[in-house]
């Protein structure tokens, strides 16, 4: 993943305050799309990633063949072909077809065919078709095929 993510984008954005909004973002691959020249700097509104994109942040709904990559936070929806990455917060619902990895809090769902993964809490629910793992509380349900794991706390339904 890091040869998709330039490090001038890591840098610039983690030591910048370079936020922008892009009302609707078209990418093919992280490197090549309406935000090839501010790669990781842009809150996207709307963002079509045909088979993988990477932004600051979502605050709408994004789509991808493949891939979505979010550096910072995502307010809203996503969905996606293999797999769903964010960094940060998520307050909205995550589908993928096989992951969905989130490094931080999920206030909402996510929702996808094997396997989703927490280092966070989740308010809301995990639904998988194999296995749901959160690092830390549970408050609200874990659905899966095979396992459910939570280091913390439950409160809701496994």
């Amino acid at each position: 993943m890091q040869r998709l993510v330039p490090p001038e984008a890591i840098y610039a954005s983690s030591n910048l305050s370079t936020e922008k909004i892009m009302p609707v973002q078209l990418s093919f691959l992280p490197k090549a799309g309406t935000n090839s020249f501010v790669k990781g700097l842009r809150v996207n509104h709307a963002s079509f990633n045909i088979l993988a994109g990477y932004s600051k942040g979502l605050s709408g709904a994004e789509f991808g063949g493949i891939a979505n990559i979010i550096q910072q936070e995502v307010r809203g929806f996503q969905a996606a072909g293999i797999a769903n990455v964010v960094l940060g917060d998520v307050h909205g619902t995550q589908f993928s077809g096989i992951y969905t990895m989130d490094l931080s809090n999920v206030d909402g769902f996510q929702v996808s065919g094997v396997y989703n993964s927490l280092r966070g809490t989740i308010s809301g629910g995990q639904i998988s078709g194999i296995s749901n793992i959160a690092m830390k509380t549970v408050n609200g349900a874990q659905v899966a095929g095979v396992l459910n794991v939570a280091k913390g706390k439950v409160t809701g339904v496994r």
